[in-house]
């Protein structure tokens, strides 16, 4: 096969039978995340859940990957996640997306991909630093991760908390191992695993094993090919795998993977661009604290339940605004419609990923049977939608499946 071939035993390995604890860390450019099971029980997993007091959900799922250090570098005192964004002063930078600083060859391909990075660039972050800086910051961020995990592990008590710790990492899709081995000597150093208990497995290869333990759900058989889209944050990820083998799990790579930076972070900077120029010839440029509400309302009321349909209306609250009906601003309230929200915004990031889709599906070798959507941006039903009306996919026949909410 001209493409890699994936191998996966039906349950992690353990190592003479150990009992152990296998955690996976799914460290994301935008936010991360934490699972785990008991290696005796391996379809039992838990996602671990963020209790901090900064946290804006006290059961919060994942953590934004960022850093703040009190003297605005890269050394002495810092605070991490929540609590760094918590402790921002209005307009200070901090490092985020940090982790592309350990592979900077990759992110400069993906950025030359990608036509939204430099129309709407993050404006909160530092610059992004490189080598052996770049590798402090991981190493901090998951020095903080690990101290979660570890006290997370002490509040279930024993015997849990006393079994070996198995660590499992993703990375993006098109990093080498040059890039792998960074990761893993960052998460080593951080303390998470040793040698022999430290795994790194792409970012698609993960979600190709998650689809195919719902394979009944989704109909996958040996022989059959199909796509994975994880769709996140800041990237888009897509690989195609062709099924060899069931029990274990054994995939051949059906097509060269790729990589986009056009995930759902940049429909909250469109979003933010549109209402600065809707709404400036009648109230000038908006108070930054007022353009962040209104994005934080878009980003935990509307984004994911977003259908397309024209004829739905959204409510964003701007109260500091005087009425204008003609634009849809009463009572303190500025109203936009779903077709307004879909030309303007939904349909300016997703139309680059229809692109990625098509190109995948005509590059990969066999018939697609299936493209599955994974990521939380995967998890939009007019992502979905979308996807299902391109011609490509009606033509071929190809399911569009994504996993509940």
């Amino acid at each position: 096969m001209p493409f890699d071939t994936l191998w996966m035993p039906a349950g992690p390995a353990i190592p003479g039978n150990r009992l152990e604890m296998v955690i996976a860390v799914d460290f994301g450019t935008t936010f991360t995340a934490v699972a785990y099971a008991k290696s005796f029980a391996p379809n039992q997993h838990t996602v671990l859940r963020y209790r901090g007091p900064m946290s804006p959900n006290p059961n919060h799922d994942k953590v934004p990957s960022i850093l703040r250090y009190d003297n605005g570098g890269t050394t002495g005192r810092f605070t991490w996640g929540f609590e760094a964004r918590r402790s921002l002063h209005p307009g200070e930078r901090v490092h985020e997306c940090f982790k592309l600083g350990l592979y900077t060859k990759y992110e400069e391909q993906r950025y030359t991909k990608s036509n939204l990075s430099g129309k709407y660039p993050i404006t909160t972050a530092l610059r992004l630093v490189k080598g052996e800086e770049a590798e402090k910051l991981v190493v901090d961020y998951l020095s903080g991760l690990k101290w979660i995990i570890d006290e997370h592990f002490e509040e279930i008590g024993p015997p849990y908390n006393g079994l070996p710790r198995r660590y499992i990492f993703t990375v993006p899709a098109t990093w080498n191992y040059k890039g792998e081995e960074k990761i893993r000597k960052c998460a080593l150093v951080a303390g998470m695993g040793n040698g022999n208990g430290l795994q790194v497995i792409s970012e698609p290869e993960a979600a190709a094993i998650h689809t195919l333990k719902r394979k009944f759900q989704i109909g996958l058989a040996v022989g059959n090919t199909f796509i994975i889209c994880d769709a996140g944050e800041r990237t888009v990820d897509i690989a195609s795998y062709t099924i060899r083998s069931l029990e274990p799990i054994r995939l051949d790579g059906a097509a060269q993977g790729s990589s986009v930076v056009c995930g759902s972070i940049f429909l909250n900077r469109i979003f933010a661009d549109y209402l600065q120029r809707k709404l400036k010839g009648y109230y000038g440029d908006l108070d930054p604290r007022l353009l962040d509400c209104a994005v934080g309302e878009f980003e935990n009321r509307f984004k994911a339940e977003f259908t397309g349909d024209d004829d739905d209306t959204y409510d964003i609250p701007l109260v500091e605004l005087s009425d204008n009906p003609r634009h849809g601003m009463e009572e303190n309230t500025l109203t936009l419609s779903g077709k307004e929200l879909r030309e303007n915004v939904f349909d300016k990031v997703i139309g680059n990923i229809q692109e990625l889709v098509r190109n995948q599906i005509f590059t990969t070798t066999g018939h697609v049977k299936a493209i599955f959507l994974a990521g939380g941006f995967g998890q939009s039903a007019y992502l979905k939608q979308k996807l299902e009306l391109m011609h490509c996919v009606k033509r071929k026949d190809i399911l569009i499946a994504a996993e509940n909410r």
